[in-house]
């Protein structure tokens, strides 16, 4: 448990709080969410700087410059806590924090994976603290390992890693995608673990599926919390071993509804419940919201109201050890305090953030400082080599050939599927709804393809920088479109590039490490909103396109992936087909 506060600060406090100093900013009038009693009260709140000096019926620190804020009739709850996001999805985390702002959180727990992948070193503490500074504070979790078989792990060293764990906004480490290395007990990554748990670091876990009896092994190997339950019989599985449990309702996965089970049966277990949207995509938060959106579903699922506000305020503040700071409506924490309509509705009217009025009446009101992330995230994709046509065909002999590849049963999980298909004019001819997938390394020196089902039943050429591997993933039928597309895609620096008929019908640039836009988050949402209609009227069946894309090269998932190291089967652990050399790159 740490605070930040300051003997200045701690003597205005005191001063304010015994009437003998006049408040910065009151909100009078209004019933207050005691979160940490279970309670909703009618009390004035007064505010010194950037805490909370006092919360009662008094009105002695009323003075001729303190700021009132009318309230009757409102509720008064604290600022929602994330604590488990991604937020360099499309847009960089300055935009993604004036995005959730509105919609009332206030401090955000955030991976780092962007940042220790693609940033230099020497620059990582000061990004992280520059952007832990912004009006949403944001608080990191800090990457052991990539989620991809490939160049780069010498970042994920100890040696280096610990130039940014010893920061005080660093409260985790995780999450941990290939699980597998913590379960055969690698003493690599356990010391790294070891290392952060001993510096009251919490450990992230990601567990989809896995089995209670190996989650008992994961657990006794140092992790704390798991945001993949997908069922309650999963989520009391991981509660019965030790863990804090996330419930997750996201652009990928809606499994609240499902999860609210769980968080119905308040008692014991109740306190180590949180909510996260973990990595929703930016349309689906302009269209629905974030953790106001959580709390909503939680709430017509069946969840206590007062229950469900305390899983996206004091549980996950209490959790990391930040109770003191935030989570609650209390003396000396941070006034990040939300003005709703009312207990049923948690979208809020005003944000309060740190003393100031952050948002009002849905319109963000605080400036955030501008950062040069083409400083931080270099270029990364350029046109220095010309991609071929003849690269995303299967060239084949004779009449048949048999081709090994995979096979989408949702948005993310894959399977391994083999074709016997015709070969026509020395090219495998594919059937109808399976496409060419295509890794292929940003420097043009090496690819990976396999054939790719339940994707789209037409598709001429899409071409994406936006994959946990950083390279370009190219999926189509037509090898012209499909080599258009990544032309586009090196001439914006990074993006998304939709061609049919040898014609662009959709650009979105991510200039920034080929994962982030330039743009405001509300033309990115609009954007993506346009691919995703544009991919479902050529057949893609699924929930989420992003992440179909973000995954395909992630052996943090099953079952067969697109990797750098070549196709890769995830189960089995062992490469059906290595890279091809190309050599046209530097």
């Amino acid at each position: 448990m740490w605070t930040r506060r300051t003997l200045e600060e701690v003597q205005a406090l005191v001063q304010v709080a015994r009437g003998e100093r006049p408040a910065d900013l009151a909100l009078m009038g209004g019933r207050v969410l005691f979160v940490q009693s279970g309670e909703v009260l009618p009390a004035h709140v007064a505010v010194a700087g950037r805490r909370i000096a006092y919360v009662g019926s008094s009105t002695g620190f009323i003075g001729p410059k303190t700021r009132v804020v009318d309230c009757a009739g409102k509720v008064i709850v604290p600022g929602y806590v994330e604590p488990h996001t991604h937020p360099t999805h499309m847009i960089t985390p300055g935009e993604f924090a004036r995005m959730v702002l509105r919609t009332g959180t206030t401090t955000l727990v955030a991976d780092t994976l962007a940042v220790l992948t693609l940033a230099d070193p020497g620059l990582w503490g000061e990004l992280l603290e520059a952007l832990h500074r912004l009006p949403v504070q944001y608080l990191w979790f800090l990457r052991f390992q990539r989620p991809t078989r490939s160049a780069g792990s010498e970042r994920f060293e100890l040696d280096l890693l610990e130039t940014v764990l010893h920061l005080p906004s660093v409260v985790a480490v995780g999450e941990f995608t290939r699980w597998t290395e913590l379960y055969r007990g690698e003493e690599s990554l356990l010391r790294k673990l070891v290392r952060a748990r001993r510096m009251g670091k919490r450990a992230e876990g990601h567990l989809p599926g896995v089995p209670y009896d190996r989650v008992q092994v994961l657990v006794a190997a140092g992790l704390s919390s798991d945001h993949e339950p997908i069922t309650p019989e999963e989520a009391w599985d991981r509660l019965r071993s030790g863990l804090y449990v996330m419930l997750r309702h996201s652009s990928l996965r809606r499994d609240l509804p499902a999860l609210a089970e769980v968080a119905r049966q308040v008692g014991p277990a109740f306190g180590r419940l949180m909510l996260t949207a973990d990595g929703s995509d930016v349309a689906y938060v302009v269209r629905h919201g974030y953790l106001d959106h959580l709390l909503q579903v939680a709430m017509e699922s069946g969840v206590p109201p007062l229950a469900a506000y305390a899983l996206a305020t004091l549980n996950p503040a209490t959790y990391y050890g930040l109770d003191e700071e935030l989570g609650m409506i209390a003396p000396g924490r941070l006034a990040d305090l939300l003005v709703l309509p009312s207990l049923e509705n948690p979208t809020p009217e005003r944000v309060i953030v740190r003393g100031q009025v952050a948002v009002d009446e849905g319109e963000v009101r605080v400036a955030f400082p501008p950062l040069d992330w083409a400083r931080y995230f270099p270029p990364r994709f350029r046109a220095e080599w010309t991609p071929q046509p003849d690269w995303f065909a299967f060239p084949a002999p004779g009449p048949e050939v048999s081709l090994v590849g995979m096979e989408l049963d949702n948005a993310v999980i894959t399977r391994r599927r083999e074709w016997s298909v015709p070969v026509r004019g020395g090219r495998a001819v594919l059937p109808e709804g399976v496409v060419v997938a295509v890794l292929l390394d940003h420097r043009g020196r090496w690819m990976v393809r396999a054939p790719l089902g339940n994707f789209a039943r037409r598709l001429g050429g899409l071409a994406c920088t936006f994959n946990v591997a950083h390279e370009i993933l190219v999926c189509g039928q037509q090898p012209e479109d499909m080599a258009l597309a990544v032309r586009r895609v090196q001439a914006m620096g990074g993006g998304v590039a939709l061609v049919e008929g040898g014609a662009v019908r959709l650009e979105l640039p991510l200039p920034f490490g080929g994962l982030m836009s330039s743009l405001p988050y509300e033309e990115v949402a609009a954007r993506i909103e346009q691919l995703t209609e544009l991919l479902r009227a050529r057949g893609y069946p699924h929930g989420d396109v992003l992440y179909t894309l973000l995954f395909l090269p992630s052996d943090g998932l099953p079952r067969v992936r697109l990797m750098a190291e070549g196709l890769w089967d995830v189960r089995a652990d062992r490469l059906l087909r290595p890279p091809e050399p190309l050599g046209s790159g530097g």
